[in-house]
């Protein structure tokens, strides 16, 4: 008996069972050979649409059966033509059924059944089973058509792609609790900007990304802050390959979502995706440009919401986090379907703890016990009491100049003389208390699909999500100009103090500085299906996405910082100048003889800022079959797509005038408040199915060819030039008006795929693709024409003799060209890919798999001054960078955007899975293996390549996690071994003092060897009859430490290890 019947029942929808007497021992072990998806085909005659599927599933069951070697999952007719299982139906209720999508991989039938995705690729087989065993109505399942939305427009879906799927019952398995979470289970990713990255303790908010160098901002002649700086906080987002976030492309349902508020790159914020309200994720590595344009170079996550849902579901899950950052989770999920359509809904609300340093066991900046004598991170430039340098001019200003200065430990700054300040600086081991985010998030989705007619379906979908961050970071009055009358200043004349006002903050006296942000996310998409004329369809959407970050950061800044318009500064000034104790304040003792003044000193240090993406498209697509070839019918999509995007960014500040508050925003870099970029674009996709089941043969089962291009044309509209900076009445000034111009580029992205099955056990795909990324407005715009002045570099090819040098570099000047127009090329990259899978006959339940990529990636655009410090060996050759005189003496540095570099990333991930039965229930062990064979980063043609594979910068160089699966009954449990290997980590820091290895000052330190990292995670769940289901477990399990290694200020790698540590968790979802 290789299938087993199945009965589906519901007035609306259908609820699948395995009847009772099928519910042998004999029928449970057949499902041993069960793919990872499975086929159900309809005994009875399935209703010509979904209209009159339902009038008569009201009327009587639906009864089929369940085939064990096919790979779909299909009931009746449903979506735009077929009928399926609603996608939420917990396991098709009964015993013997359950067992079956256990074994085969937690076949999250309803997933498959809506999208027809297999874990490992989106194959989708429809091969009929053996006619001795099913009657006659099987042969309907050659006409069931599947929704295959990742990586193709086709009706059926595209084969010869490589898509990693998982779904909640993956999410549930890995015992995650939220999309950033599931992001560091993927073997591909490297968690370069996460919660608790974008909020490093600092004066800057700004996320480190590799391969995404800072967008240049000068914000001397501005005011306006980086990109990165004023909305990164409450960040987190995808970075496949390590190729950076800009260049992997999230879409929800298959549809761009507006990026991060305000931020040219254009990338998504994970942390306003709520993981309740998703079905499935895909992960597309091999490129998806010919179908979705830009930014798929490093590849494609598509988030897939919850849709066709009946009942309502309530779940609510609590953590428990060792380093102190609990989280709660609370889900509602509600669904109503009537003969003709149906609504599904979600809400979720999330709060969370950040992360106590203190218990990751991080308490002291001074490492030399663990890393040597270089690594004593302890400040030595600030403290309490207040660290002091005098003040000396030239002719092109003042400058802080001699030896650091500060007074012994407990004086209190009070009748101190100049003679009582010594050079023995006492070291600040500052720690600060927090990382990660204090936190909320509330999230909706609303999908709703009414069939007007047999052939004419609408459709809409909805998401709000709205992400609250805090945290509270090191409270600093850094380098502020005391005048010579301050009361407490006894050396007759101004000098710069950096103080730490630790004892008031803990007092009350001054108020704590804080970052604050609040990240708002809506997304409205609507549209129509049309069948037409047997096998075609037209289809239309139009989407509406706009995020909004609201922040501010709050610190305490020099007077000569701020706008004669800020009222805070005259009070500033008159409480460090004053010569009456009783109102100066006291940068020069510990705390202990403070003016109550010192509280007036709080104002914003960046912000209030606003920032905005909008996104706005349009997709028109039209799909069906041609004419027939011997394999079967050639399958089209073609398409017609528009996409509006803007930014918008603005930063309140004071101005020059008293008592009049100043509004900044990007007109002050691109001449244009807010910058827009316009596309226009063309797709097509056929599917030839060159051999089939008509005219297949030994060694040649199926022979299928897919070929897709897209054609993309950018207009950017924004200043190239036109202003010119100059010096009057001692301040610089804008004189002129920008030249506002549309710059265009274009590109044809193309992919080819071939999918070969000797067997029908055996599939093979091979494809070959380009992908691309146009330059973003600061790569080609800005107001200000080309302008010099004179920088200080570090020049490793110095010739003796030369210009006289400093300690920290020799003085060049630099020629800076801040808008380059269309002297640009897109971003491109060509992808290569080889995979196969393999469920031999002999071998019941097994499944293996293997996936090959290459991705050489080309024209990056750099920054070119940049690399003067990132990679000073290789761009000091280059004239385009660096010009020398006769002698080889560097004198003049070109900063610009260029075309320059390249990157390749060589992956293999293999993955091998057995499922059996016996009395103890069902198994399924897995094997997975990610190997980094290459990735590599060469900044100019037959320069040295600079390898990046296991190092602090770049992927690991392999990954190996273990799992098994178990099931009994209403009984589960997953198990995780997950193991990343030691690495180098060739950015510790630099050296700031001349002692051990560190043999001269501002150079790199030592690299260091990190130890491998090993963790376990487990979950286990019990469901009722009732539909309650309890699950339970922890992440983390045995709180493994992390390898310690000097990182960004921190003593582990944030990018490898989730700070929360240990994490025990317990939920409880119950579904009506």
């Amino acid at each position: 008996m290789s299938r087993l019947p199945l009965v589906c029942k519901s007035s609306a929808w259908a609820v699948c069972t395995v009847p009772e007497k099928f519910r042998t021992s004999r029928s449970l072990s057949l499902a041993g050979v069960v793919p990872t998806t499975v086929m159900v085909s309809i005994s009875a005659a399935p209703a010509k649409n979904a209209v009159a599927h339902r009038q008569a599933a009201a009327a009587a069951p639906v009864e089929g059966f369940l085939d064990l070697k096919a790979r779909l999952v299909m009931i009746g007719t449903w979506g735009s033509k077929r009928c399926r299982c609603p996608p939420m139906v917990d396991a098709c209720h009964g015993e013997g059924f359950d067992m079956v999508l256990g074994i085969s991989g937690r076949l999250f039938a309803t997933a498959i059944l809506i999208f027809g995705a297999p874990a490992w690729g989106q194959d989708v087989d429809t091969d009929e089973a053996d006619g001795d065993s099913a009657p006659e109505a099987v042969d309907e399942a050659d006409d069931v058509e599947t929704i295959v939305v990742t990586g193709t427009r086709l009706a059926k879906g595209d084969p010869t792609a490589f898509v990693y799927s998982l779904t909640i019952e993956d999410f549930e398995a890995r015992g995650v609790s939220s999309v950033e979470e599931l992001m560091r289970t993927l073997p591909w990713a490297y968690h370069s900007i996460n919660q608790q990255t974008s909020a490093i303790d600092s004066n800057a908010l700004a996320p480190s990304d590799v391969d995404k160098n800072p967008r240049f901002v000068d914000t001397g002649s501005t005011g306006l802050i980086l990109f990165e700086v004023i909305t990164g906080f409450g960040t987190s987002t995808a970075n496949l390959r390590a190729l950076g976030s800009a260049n992997t492309l999230v879409l929800i349902n298959g549809r761009r979502v507006a990026g991060r508020a305000g931020d040219e790159e254009g990338f998504a914020n994970l942390l306003n995706v709520p993981l309740s309200a998703i079905e499935r994720v895909d992960v597309q590595l091999d490129g998806g440009s010919a179908v979705y344009g830009a930014d798929a170079i490093g590849g494609v996550i598509n988030f897939i919401t919850k849709k066709n849902y009946t009942g309502l579901g309530v779940k609510v899950r609590q953590d428990i986090s060792s380093t102190g950052a609990d989280r709660t989770n609370a889900s509602v999920l509600g669904g109503y379907g009537w003969g003709t359509g149906q609504v599904t809904g979600t809400l979720q609300r999330t709060s969370q703890d950040p992360i106590v340093n203190a218990k990751t066991g991080w308490t002291t900046n001074d490492n030399r016990s663990l890393f040597g004598p270089e690594f004593d991170d302890r400040d030595t430039t600030k403290g309490q009491p207040g660290v002091v340098r005098r003040i000396c001019q030239s002719p092109w200003g003042s400058y802080a100049c001699g030896d650091n200065l500060q007074l012994p430990a407990g004086h209190s700054g009070e009748g101190a003389t100049e003679d009582d300040f010594t050079t023995d600086i006492i070291p600040v081991d500052y720690v600060p208390p927090q990382n990660g985010e204090d936190a909320s998030n509330t999230s909706l989705t609303v999908f709703v699909e009414q069939f007007v007619t047999e052939d004419f379906r609408v459709f809409a979908d909805f998401l709000y999500s709205e992400h609250e961050a805090y945290q509270e970071y090191r409270t600093d009055l850094s380098r502020y100009t005391v005048p010579a009358s301050n009361a407490y200043n006894p050396f007759g004349a101004d000098v710069l103090v950096s103080y730490l006002p630790d004892v008031e903050v803990q007092a009350g006296l001054l108020p704590g500085a804080y970052h604050e942000s609040k990240n708002e996310q809506r997304t409205i998409n609507a549209g129509f299906t049309w069948d037409f004329v047997d096998d075609h369809q037209l289809e239309f959407h139009t989407g509406s996405s706009e995020s909004e970050n609201f922040g501010w950061q709050v610190g305490y800044v020099q007077p000569n910082v701020l706008k004669d318009g800020d009222p805070v500064k005259a009070r500033v000034e008159e409480v460090l100048g004053s010569s009456d104790p009783a109102v100066a304040i006291n940068l020069f003792g510990d705390g202990s003889a403070q003016n109550d003044n010192l509280g007036e000193l709080a104002s914003p240090w960046i912000g209030p800022h606003r920032g905005a993406t909008e996104t706005n498209t349009y997709d028109l697509v039209v799909r069906g079959q041609l004419f027939a070839l011997p394999g079967g019918r050639v399958g089209y999509a073609a398409g017609a797509h528009q996409r509006e995007e803007r930014i918008r960014l603005i930063q309140e500040d004071y101005s020059d005038q008293p008592g009049r508050p100043e509004t900044k925003g990007l007109e002050t870099l691109f001449g244009v408040e807010k910058p827009k970029r316009d596309l226009t674009a063309y797709s097509v996709e056929l599917a030839f199915p060159l051999v089939g089941e008509g005219n297949a043969r030994p060694w040649l089962h199926s022979l299928l060819l897919n070929v897709q291009a897209r054609h993309d044309t950018y207009d950017a509209t924004g200043a190239v030039g036109g202003v010119t900076r100059v010096r009057q009445s001692g301040r610089w000034t804008h004189v002129g008006e920008p030249n506002i111009v549309t710059l265009t580029h274009t590109h044809t992205s193309p992919r080819i795929g071939v999918r070969y099955e000797p067997t029908e056990n055996l599939a093979i795909r091979a494809s070959w693709a380009e992908s691309f990324r146009p330059p973003v407005f600061s790569d080609t715009f800005h107001i200000v024409e080309p302008r010099e002045d004179s920088v200080w570099v570090q020049d490793p090819y110095d010739v003796p003799g030369g210009p006289p040098c400093l300690p920290f570099g020799c003085q060049v000047r630099r020629a800076t060209i801040y808008s380059v127009g269309d002297d640009l090329n897109p971003e491109t990259a060509d992808t290569y890919s080889l995979s196969f899978d393999w469920t031999p006959d002999a071998v019941p339940g097994l499944r293996w798999t293997v996936h090959w990529s290459n991705v050489d990636f080309t024209d990056k655009i750099e920054f070119s001054y940049n690399l003067l410090f990132s990679d000073p060996e290789v761009a000091f050759t280059l004239p385009s960078i660096i010009e020398r005189d006769a002698e080889g003496n560097a004198i003049k540095a070109f900063a610009r955007y260029i075309n320059l570099s390249e990157k390749v990333s060589e992956v293999l991930t293999t993955e091998l899975e057995y499922s059996f039965v016996n009395d103890f229930g069902v198994f399924t062990p897995r094997l997975s293996y990610t190997r980094v064979l290459d990735e590599h980063f060469t900044i100019i043609p037959g320069a040295a390549p600079v390898d990046r594979v296991g190092t602090a910068w770049g992927s690991n160089e392999y990954g190996l996690v273990g799992s098994l699966a178990w099931s009994s009954g209403r009984y589960a449990a997953d198990l995780f071994v997950r193991h990343t290997p030691s690495y180098e980590n060739d950015r510790t820091g630099t050296c700031l003092v001349v002692v051990g290895r560190c043999d001269r000052l501002y150079v790199a330190r030592p690299s260091m060897t990190v130890d491998s990292y090993t963790t376990v995670d487990l979950t286990a769940s019990y469901r009722f009859e009732n539909g309650l289901k309890l699950r339970g477990g922890g992440r983390n399990l045995l709180d493994a430490d992390p390898p310690a290694t000097p990182w960004g200020g921190r003593p582990y790698d944030l990018t490898r290890y989730d700070a929360r540590g240990q994490v025990l968790f317990a939920e409880v979802n119950w579904e009506m």
